[in-house]
């Protein structure tokens, strides 16, 4: 998987709202972008059409998010960057600079 190109670095991926049907599309953005493959969810299908979910439904939502694309992002991020929230923003997704420890 090629990693995304340093204009990425420090630009938010989706930022000011926590709803699944908006990380979705923002996460999902960047990856189409990227070129990158992935399998959405039937669960995700409904989040992104308003349709109501099961409890059930809503933790695949959650894994597919949190997990599945932040992974995928996390795998092309900029090298020296992290994807994930802001620091001080938990609202602002985007890549990030690693800090040093």
């Amino acid at each position: 998987m090629a990693k995304l190109t340093k204009q990425w670095i420090g630009n938010s991926v989706s930022y000011a709202t926590l709803q699944e049907k908006d990380l979705i599309r923002a996460f999902e953005e960047v990856l189409d972008l990227a070129g990158v493959e992935y399998e959405r969810p039937a669960a995700a299908d409904k989040v992104l059409l308003g349709q109501a979910l099961t409890c059930s439904e809503w933790a695949q939502v959650g894994s597919y998010v949190n997990e599945t694309l932040c992974d995928l992002l996390n795998s092309i991020a900029p090298d020296g960057t992290e994807f994930g929230p802001h620091p001080g923003d938990g609202s602002d997704f985007g890549f990030w600079k690693v800090e040093a420890e």
